[in-house]
């Protein structure tokens, strides 16, 4: 293969931070050959020789592991065959011969830097590139969409307390302030949406589900009474109060204070609750 020096390049860089750094690594075994052959291999040891073979051997293990679980996770649809071409490599650095490296440094070292060029040429710079295209669109598209949801998902239980079903068109959790033993919210899961410009169907469903949540509680908590309260002007997304009540509370009878104290709960209480209206939903 014609002369090719084997540094780093920015047309190398896929854009991905671990497999940019992995691919330096390679890069970095690469001129420690180049150097041993530029130098005739004069001086050279066993243990560099071992150590070259063995650094080549554990990167096409971990490495092409780290790759093919990225490409499992965007459904790269190459995938098969950029998997054939990992084999390829993998079974050649398996079968370096390090008796006859040790015979002749030289001569296998550059068999070594014949693969390592192969490597760069024909996978780090072409279908390498490929993929990685593949994974910063899902990432674009999908990952950080993902990512999002999650952080309002968390956004929502630091806000209202742990989650206590994901049904299809709504979240519920079981408020942090148990004043009202059982006060359950009910979200639109559409951030921004509003009970009058839901459409009938949405509509349906939302109350469906609320329905669901309510008679789960009724079931299991066993209130006197459930109230039902929406606060358009004062919540910043479509939010459904559920709050049971019973005949010992004070204010029974009228509608439930959400200005009054608040009362938290243990950790293993919260799960409690969680659990008993979690086997009624089910």
């Amino acid at each position: 293969m014609f002369d090719f020096k084997l540094d780093w390049q920015p047309k190398m860089a896929t854009g991905i931070d671990m497999i940019d750094s992995q691919h330096r690594q390679l890069l970095k075994v690469g001129r420690d050959v180049e150097q041993l052959i530029q130098k005739n291999c004069i001086g050279v040891t066993d243990k560099q020789l071992l150590d070259i073979v063995c650094e080549l051997r554990d990167y096409t293990g971990y490495h092409f592991y780290a790759e093919e679980s990225l490409m499992e996770e965007c459904n790269y649809e190459k995938r098969v065959e950029h998997k054939n071409t990992h084999k390829k490599f993998a079974n050649a650095v398996m079968a370096f011969d390090m008796h006859a490296l040790k015979e002749n440094p030289v001569k296998g070292l550059i068999q070594i830097r014949e693969v390592l060029l192969d490597m760069v040429f024909n996978h780090l710079l072409t279908e390498d590139q490929d993929f990685a295209r593949s994974y910063r669109l899902y990432e674009k598209l999908y990952k950080k969409a993902v990512e999002q949801k999650q952080k309002y998902k968390d956004d929502c239980e630091d806000r209202f307390g742990p989650e206590l079903a994901d049904l299809d068109l709504t979240r519920a959790y079981l408020l942090k302030d148990q004043t009202y033993r059982g006060h359950v919210i009910v979200i639109n899961k559409e951030k921004s949406a509003k009970l009058l410009v839901l459409t009938a169907l949405e509509r349906n469903m939302f109350f469906a589900d609320v329905t669901r949540i309510a008679a789960a509680i009724k079931k299991t908590l066993q209130p006197d009474a459930i109230e039902f309260a929406y606060y358009e002007d004062y919540d910043q997304q479509l939010l459904w109060h559920i709050v049971p009540k019973y005949h010992s509370d004070s204010d029974f009878g009228h509608p439930f204070d959400v200005a009054g104290q608040k009362k938290e709960l243990e950790q293993s209480e919260y799960q409690e609750i969680i659990q008993a209206i979690q086997k009624e939903l089910r």
